[in-house]
C-alpha cells in the first residue's frame, strides 16, 4: 500500500477501510497512517499534520474515547480547535507554540463538556522546531522517539490504570498488553477533570524517528517491537509494515502475543536534512 501525497495542513480520518499518506515538509519526511477497526465500520481517530515555522511543525493523534457517545466528533473538534488556533504560527528556531497548544486544548475540552454530549477523547501532540521536540498529551494515546539502532530517547506515559501499574512495577508489560483493564483511560478530553502532561524538549539527531500512535498501536506491540519496526529503512516502508503487522495482530491472534481489535492511526516523522527550508 503505497503512500499517496497530500498537503501538509490537512485533518486526515478515514469513514472505512486503511490508508497511508505522504505530508510533504521540506525538513522532514512524515507519513500517516489510518485504518478501522476491523470489529466496526467507521474510525473514530483523526490525525493532524500542520507547519508552524520554517522548520517547524505540529502532530498530532486524536483517538475518540470508546463507551463514549461520537467520539469521532470529540476527535474532530479537538484537532479543529489546534488546526485553527496554530495555523497562522509562523515559529522561528527557539521559539514556542505552548500557549497556543495549551489554550486550544483547553478550549476544546470546555467546548465538550459544555455540550454535556458524553463526548471525549485521547490525544498526543508533537510540537517540533528545529528538531526539538515537545510532547503534550491526555490519555494513552502516545509518542516515542527512536535511534536507528533502537536505543530509545524517549516514551510518553499513558494515563490509564494499567500503565499505572506497569509504571510502578507491580507488573511487567507483557501483564500490562494482555490486562482484562487495558481498555480503561483515566484521562480525556472531554472530561471535566482532563489534564494535560507536557514533556521537556528532546532534540532528534538525523537518523531518529518520532512516532505518534493510538492505542490501537500501542496495545498490540511491546515499546521494544514498535522501536524494531520504524527504526531502519525508508519511512514509507515502515509505515506500510506497520499497517500491515499491526493488522494482522488484531485479526490473527496468536498464543503468546498481544491482540486487541481496534482503530488505528500513527504519525512517523523523520528530519530530512538533505531538505533545505523554501
Amino acid at each position: 500500500m503505497p503512500a499517496s501525497p497530500t498537503i501538509p495542513d490537512t485533518l486526515f480520518h478515514l469513514p472505512s477501510g486503511e490508508h497511508l499518506f505522504r505530508v510533504e515538509l521540506p525538513f522532514a519526511d512524515v507519513i500517516v497512517g489510518l485504518a478501522c477497526s476491523p470489529l466496526r465500520e467507521g474510525s473514530e481517530d483523526v490525525a493532524m499534520v500542520i507547519p508552524i515555522g520554517a522548520r517547524a511543525a505540529l502532530l498530532a493523534i486524536a483517538d475518540g474515547a470508546g463507551g463514549h457517545d461520537n467520539g469521532a466528533h470529540a476527535a474532530t473538534l479537538t484537532l479543529t480547535a489546534l488546526r485553527d488556533a496554530a495555523e497562522h504560527l509562523d515559529l522561528a528556531p527557539g521559539e514556542t507554540a505552548r500557549p497556543t497548544i495549551v489554550t486550544a486544548i483547553e478550549a476544546a475540552n470546555h467546548a465538550l463538556v459544555e455540550a454535556a454530549s458524553d463526548s471525549a477523547c485521547t490525544l498526543v501532540i508533537a510540537e517540533i522546531n528545529d528538531a526539538v521536540v515537545s510532547a503534550y498529551h491526555a490519555g494513552d494515546a502516545q509518542a516515542m522517539i527512536t535511534g536507528q539502532r533502537g536505543r530509545l530517547k524517549h516514551v510518553t506515559t499513558a494515563h490509564s490504570p494499567v500503565h499505572a501499574l506497569h509504571e510502578s512495577g507491580q507488573i511487567d508489560e507483557h501483564a500490562a498488553l494482555t490486562h482484562e483493564d487495558r481498555h480503561l483511560v483515566s484521562n480525556l478530553v472531554g472530561d471535566p477533570e482532563m489534564h494535560i502532561e507536557v514533556g521537556a524538549g528532546i532534540r532528534m539527531s538525523k537518523r531518529d524517528t518520532l512516532l505518534l500512535a493510538s492505542d490501537g498501536l500501542f496495545d498490540n506491540f511491546t515499546i521494544e517491537e514498535i522501536a524494531d519496526r520504524i527504526r531502519i529503512g525508508a519511512i514509507d516502508r515502515a509505515g506500510e509494515e506497520l499497517m500491515r503487522q499491526t493488522r494482522e495482530r488484531m485479526t490473527d491472534p496468536e498464543p503468546g502475543r498481544p491482540s486487541k481489535a481496534d482503530d488505528l492511526s500513527f504519525v512517523l516523522y523523520r528530519p530530512s536534512h538533505s531538505k533545505r527550508s523554501r
